[in-house]
């Protein structure tokens, strides 16, 4: 039983005793909390509960236990304590959001909430769980648990792997249950928030509490955090790692049951890892109130603002941070680190100075950390601060460089190491990018070059785009618009069929093909499709089937694409998109436990006269019923070459002002210019590829013809659609141009690289949200309603089996070829 139902203080002695003789529970005259009531408290042997302890004696038993602690418990109990705390909160319901995309911004190795329908959402409830079974291993701390063991998902913020456990009240580790804790404390999201859970196709597990509050339904403060474990074994959460822990906003740290007031102090919340046998555990602290003090694992109680933001794209301090990882599998877990930047980049621009901090913590209590630093730049002070327990070394750098000798980028290298009879280490190198000063600057305006490389020749130099966050008014920012329509149709489809639109069946890729087919333009020939993950290999590569030998598989989530192989040279040859050999068997070895459906379809060659197989170049219109906001080009995606751009239709460049971001307050024009405020300050310092892509420096222009062609399609295609929508094309080596997909979501709707000076001499970002606006017809879609075309009528209600039977009996077109020399 967790340690905090076995604590012999007078405190809880009481407490128990208050309970038994208040309820008339049967107990023996020790004053100790009763044992049955202790296992139903805990979730132990004799409760057997799953999703079932919201009955009406549990929840009069925790009430009363709640009234005992002198927590925050009913709402007369608010009302009494009004003189003391202040007015009550606002009711949540009221209260502009400020948590809105928390989950949505959870970056590697954890996961945005971005695609909510490939999650699995457990019903609103307070201290219930669930039990899991885990298809991959798991090791901790050299406990194996196998493929098929039973992990239960504990609504308390914890997974536990011996039984359930619904205990309330965070004890400090070690206690007698494995458990894996990104936040243990009392949640209760029968009031506010969701908990959802994933298991993904390359052996992980990932759980998202998202915006919950605490005991008793109390949402005026409200926690956002994910846990992801893996077999230790993938490239995103790092080889030998195998627990991340990421956190959104987090505002608060105790329950009323716990003792907690106004959602803080008494217990509060335990973050960290515990083996179960009173020995091994990793605690990365305990957090009880307000604020962002932290002393390390064996510390004082700890403020929980010092969480926020790791592990996603969120700016703290400037900078994007790291989630908390661990090696969990050994006897010995390394130490960690907290502060790095995800891509372990920081930049000084020019005339400022670097004033960064950094700590590496030993996670395991009773064990102390040393660090070795090299690669220290000259001018450059290092201040290390250890922590009184010696498990922590809070590290700050200061440095004012000499722009015009030391501009480049240098590292420092930190070594971290415990002191355990075998110790372990951990390795951290920190780039520092100074930027050079003067009119030879090498930050252009909106994006930071990169070194020269041998792809200068094809497409010029690439810079690294600036994300700067802009002020745009919300009816014209383009990606809180593509945000809220989403949202309508994700959360109503039958309201957003039934007002007359059918956009969002173009989430699924089938639909894709049908309707571009049916409209009588070329796509990628689809030589099968199926919605089981067996079918793949029992039908689509069944012994005589006639797929040819060059082809691409898609796997998709309904409107999200999941995974996408390209094998030009079949099974066991090189797979375009990672540049490794793929086998069936490797591809069935990825795909996770369902799929929505699985498309293999004709490989479009990128290369030109015969030369080697390569991807062809992307061509993604922005398009608002008929008119071109904006054009995406991919150029040389799959090698080291590959780079992103923004044009119009006429081919100027609307990316040099980099990316922008969304923010508060919308239509600020703080120095009164007449233009919308975009902060270049905060972009300069935030230079981020765009989905993995580098702004290209020079790409050439199309043919003529070429580029006619492919605005004609977009137009045409985009009237039929009435709504916005990005219609994606390739164009193969010998120009041929296919259709490829739709996407209503660009982006995940969190930014887009997109702006051009208007006539007053503004840079505008909301240019196209303006379009989004003027093209609205007064409704949210971003267009005017159009017919449906009567093959996709009912698409959504039909079978997958159905929709792949009509998506491969429409043929395909012959693709257009260009052949013209203008």
């Amino acid at each position: 039983t967790p340690r905090s139902f076995n604590s012999t203080s007078r405190s809880m002695k009481l407490s128990a005793t208050f309970l038994i003789n208040t309820l008339g529970i049967a107990s023996a005259a020790s004053p100790v909390l009763d044992k049955s009531f202790a296992d139903f408290l805990a979730g132990g042997k004799h409760s057997e509960r799953k999703l079932t302890s919201t009955g009406s004696t549990y929840d009069q038993m925790k009430k009363m236990f709640c009234e005992h602690q002198h927590g925050d418990c009913t709402e007369e109990n608010q009302k009494n304590r009004r003189r003391l705390n202040g007015p009550p909160a606002m009711p949540a319901h009221l209260l502009p959001d400020p948590h809105v995309g928390d989950a949505k911004n959870f970056t590697f190795p954890c996961y945005p909430l971005d695609n909510v329908d490939e999650w699995t959402m457990i019903a609103a409830n307070d201290d219930d769980s669930i039990e899991l079974v885990l298809p991959f291993d798991f090791k901790l701390y050299g406990t194996n648990y196998p493929a098929g063991t039973s992990i239960w998902l504990n609504n308390n913020g914890n997974l536990s792997f011996d039984n359930a456990i619904s205990s309330f009240t965070a004890s400090e580790f070690p206690i007698n249950s494995p458990m894996i804790a990104p936040f243990w404390s009392d949640v209760d999201t029968r009031g506010i928030g969701k908990v959802y859970y994933r298991f993904f196709p390359d052996n992980k597990l990932s759980v998202i509490w998202e915006k919950v509050g605490f005991y008793p339904e109390r949402g005026h403060r409200q926690n956002t955090f994910q846990v992801v474990i893996s077999d230790g074994e993938d490239p995103e959460v790092g080889i030998g790692t195998n627990v991340c822990f990421c956190y959104g906003d987090m505002d608060w740290t105790t329950g009323g049951a716990s003792g907690g007031m106004m959602g803080f102090g008494s217990n509060g919340a335990t973050v960290g890892v515990n083996r179960g046998s009173h020995n091994d555990y990793i605690q990365v602290g305990q957090f009880n109130y307000t604020g962002s003090h932290y002393d390390g694992p064996g510390g004082e109680k700890d403020g929980v603002d010092y969480l926020d933001f790791k592990g996603t794209n969120i700016l703290v301090d400037n900078t994007p941070r790291k989630g908390i990882c661990f090696e969990a599998t050994g006897l010995n877990i390394p130490p960690i680190s907290n502060g790095f930047p995800l891509d372990n980049l920081v930049t000084v621009p020019c005339g400022s100075e670097l004033d960064y901090t950094v700590q590496i913590t030993s996670p395991e209590l009773n064990q102390d950390v040393t660090v070795a630093i090299s690669g220290v730049p000259t001018g450059m002070t290092i201040n290390q601060v250890t922590s009184p327990a010696g498990d922590s070394i809070s590290i700050n750098m200061k440095w004012t460089p000499d722009f015009a000798t030391q501009h480049g980028v240098s590292e420092v290298t930190f070594f971290a190491e415990d002191d355990y009879e075998i110790p372990a280490n951990l390795t951290e190198v920190l780039k520092i990018h100074v930027a050079k000063c003067g009119s030879d600057a090498e930050v252009p305006t909106g994006c930071q070059a990169l070194e020269e490389s041998s792809c200068n020749a094809d497409v010029g130099p690439f810079c690294t785009p600036w994300r700067s966050p802009e002020h745009c008014y919300a009816d014209e920012s383009f990606p809180l618009l593509i945000t809220n329509r989403r949202v309508q149709a994700f959360e109503n489809p039958e309201m957003v069929e039934f007002e007359g639109f059918w956009f969002h069946f173009l989430e699924d890729k089938a639909a894709q093909h049908t309707f571009t087919v049916d409209s009588g333009y070329p796509a990628p020939e689809m030589y099968c499709c199926v919605s089981e993950k067996s079918d793949l290999e029992n039908i689509c590569f069944a012994a005589g089937n006639s797929i040819p030998s060059a082809f691409t598989i898609r796997v998709t989530g309904g409107h999200s694409g999941k995974g996408i192989y390209v094998l030009p040279y079949g099974f066991g040859g090189v797979e375009l998109m990672s540049g490794s050999p793929m086998t069936l068997a490797d591809i069935m070895g990825e795909l996770g436990p369902s799929v929505d459906k699985i498309l293999v379809e004709e490989f479009i060659d990128g290369s030109e006269f015969g030369g080697i197989p390569s991807l062809p170049t992307e061509y993604k219109f922005h398009m608002f019923n008929g008119t071109v906001g904006a054009i995406d080009v991919i150029h040389n995606r799959g090698t080291a070459c590959s780079c992103y751009a923004v044009v119009d239709e006429e081919w100027n460049r609307l990316d040099k002002h980099g990316c922008f971001v969304p923010q508060p307050a919308f239509g600020l024009d703080a120095d009164a210019d007449g233009c919308y405020d975009i902060d270049y300050d905060h972009g300069e310092r935030h230079p981020y590829p765009f989905k993995g892509q580098n702004l290209c420096g020079e790409l050439n222009e199309p043919k003529t013809c070429l580029l006619d062609s492919l605005k004609a399609i977009a137009t045409d295609l985009s009237k039929t659609l009435g709504v916005y929508m990005r219609i994606d094309m390739f164009v193969s080596g010998d120009d041929k141009v296919f259709v490829q997909e739709y996407t209503t979501n660009h982006a995940g709707g969190l930014r887009h690289c997109a702006a051009k000076e208007s006539d007053s001499g503004c840079i505008d970002s909301c240019f196209l949200g303006k379009i989004w606006k003027d093209k609205s017809s007064g409704t949210i879609y971003g267009g005017p309603q159009t017919s449906i075309p009567s093959i996709l009528d009912g698409w959504r209600t039909k079978t997958k089996t159905d929709q792949c039977s009509i998506s491969t009996g429409v043929t395909a077109g012959e693709a257009f070829t260009q052949a013209c020399n203008a």
